[in-house]
């Protein structure tokens, strides 16, 4: 059965590149267009960003954490380079993390939005 749900899975990836492929192929104006659209918002986006951080605490706060889990993560990978331990065995520790995290983090901000009567 797990041999069966591997080749469906194999199969359905398989149809998924070529399919898009094939719509890169034909669309490759919509793409360069994309891509330059990307670049454009990215740059219009940092210094918005770096306003957001400088005038409103709470993205202050979001920047701090978001900087405390990536240099986490860089700990975790650099271990994982030095043969400590699997990177194969620490990304699903991450990703589970995120998972369960983020509905924790909205129930909390749920919880403690309502006004107290």
């Amino acid at each position: 059965m797990i041999e069966t749900m591997r080749q469906w899975g194999t199969a359905c990836l398989q149809y998924g590149e070529q399919r898009w492929k094939r719509w890169r192929e034909a669309h490759p104006e919509l793409l360069r267009w994309g891509r330059k659209a990307y670049i454009l918002l990215a740059w219009v986006l940092i210094p918005l960003a770096i306003l957001a951080w400088i005038f409103i605490p709470q993205a202050r706060q979001a920047m701090v954490q978001f900087l405390w889990s990536y240099y986490l993560l860089w700990q975790f990978w650099f271990l994982a380079r030095s043969k400590t331990m699997t990177w194969t065995g620490t990304a699903p520790f991450f990703c589970g993390g995120c998972m369960a995290d983020r509905p924790l983090i909205s129930l909390d901000h749920l919880l403690h939005s309502w006004p107290v009567c």
